[in-house]
């Protein structure tokens, strides 16, 4: 009974995505041919839509990753730790030098 659900789930899946790809064509089509007309509003309006069936295409198939960005290294949690790590090695020149090496190394992604 699962397998017969995940196969009708998968061929929904399937079948969602060729209507994607028929009205990501049907766009196009229109679109060139607003052109030929010498349309460029309507052209314009293709435009949009065709770039709206790609974003919902990639979106389906995976390809539109949407997940937020954070970068860790300018977060002022990071900074405020990063200069009370220098700070407290101040006194210990070696020390500091050798620890900044490393933070610069592992910043730029040459941990």
């Amino acid at each position: 009974m699962a397998d017969a659900k995940a196969a009708a789930d998968v061929a929904r899946g399937d079948d969602l995505l060729e209507q994607v790809r028929a009205l990501r064509s049907k766009a196009i089509n229109l679109l060139m041919a607003a052109e030929r007309a010498g349309d460029l509003r309507t052209a314009l309006r293709g435009v949009a839509e065709a770039r709206a069936c790609v974003e919902l295409l990639a979106r389906l198939e995976g390809e539109l990753d949407e997940r937020a960005q954070v970068n860790v290294l300018v977060a002022p949690e990071w900074l405020a730790i990063r200069a009370a790590v220098v700070g407290a090695l101040r006194p210990f020149p070696e020390a500091g030098e050798a620890v900044a090496n490393a933070l610069t190394r592992l910043e730029a992604g040459h941990g």
